[in-house]
C-alpha cells in the first residue's frame, strides 16, 4: 500500500516544477521579444502551455491515487 503522503509529495513536487518551468519560459520569451526576435518568442510560450497541461494532468492523477489508491497494488 502506498501512503497518502507519497501522492501529496508528488503533487507538491510537480506543482513546484511547473512553476519553475513557467517562470523560466516567461523570462525566455520576454528576453527573446525584447531582443527583437518576436517569432522565436512563441516557442517558449507553447512549451509553457504543454508543461502546464501535463502538470495539471499529473496532479489530478496523483490526487485520484491519494483518494482511491493505486488499483494495481491495492
Amino acid at each position: 500500500m502506498v501512503p497518502e503522503e507519497t501522492w501529496f509529495e508528488l503533487s507538491d513536487v510537480t506543482l513546484r516544477a511547473v512553476l519553475a518551468v513557467t517562470l523560466a519560459t516567461v523570462a525566455a520569451s520576454l528576453f527573446l521579444a525584447s531582443s527583437g526576435m518576436h517569432e522565436l518568442s512563441v516557442t517558449p510560450v507553447a512549451l509553457m502551455g504543454v508543461v502546464v497541461v501535463l502538470g495539471y494532468a499529473l496532479v489530478t492523477l496523483f490526487q485520484h491515487f491519494e483518494v482511491e489508491g493505486l488499483p494495481l497494488i491495492e
